[in-house]
């Protein structure tokens, strides 16, 4: 079976230009890996990884950004499966920084953090990625995700340790 990556960025993410799965799949054409399949919504990856089964194929790998995706995180657990999976995280958000309990007053309701850490046991990775590093992020994203096609390898994903630390993550708010 061809291995390629699914990629998925939330509507709120396209809306807002953060869209960073797309500008990985851009980096991956370059290396002519592509067309790619892309979904913003559970239907639509309903119908790319059905597209993709009448071919032959399947994911090797999901590439999440998490931007946004708040309510669809639990939706994708059961169709990942076992799947890997690089999430992409958004580093200075109103959740990390606490500007929801300012300008709400009330507690964080959608944390992706917690989100993740009670989504089923798989390989992942989870990287940090802000407006001024998205590219950066993105380009050392498709390295890392063609060098996993190659070998199933999933240590090149994980080899990334600059991108795995958020410094401005503050534990007390998740």
């Amino acid at each position: 079976m061809p291995r390629i990556p699914m990629l998925i960025d939330s509507y709120l993410a396209r809306e807002k230009g953060m869209d960073i799965c797309a500008r990985i799949a851009y980096r991956l054409a370059q290396r002519d890996l592509g067309p790619l399949p892309y979904a913003s919504a559970l239907p639509c990856l309903q119908a790319e990884l059905h597209a993709l089964q009448s071919k032959g194929q399947g994911p090797a790998l999901f590439v999440v950004n998490t931007l946004g995706a708040g309510e669809l995180l639990p939706q994708l657990d059961p169709v990942i499966g076992e799947t890997p999976v690089l999430f992409l995280r958004r580093s200075l958000d109103a959740g990390h920084s606490g500007l929801n309990r300012i300008f709400n007053n009330r507690p964080l309701t959608k944390n992706t953090t917690l989100i993740l850490k009670n989504m089923r046991p798989r390989l992942a990775s989870i990287w940090y990625y802000g407006s001024k590093t998205e590219r950066e992020v993105a380009d050392e994203a498709a390295h890392a995700i063609s060098l996993f096609l190659q070998d199933g390898e999933f240590q090149h994903i994980e080899s990334v340790y600059r991108f795995q630390v958020n410094p401005h993550h503050n534990p007390q708010l998740t």
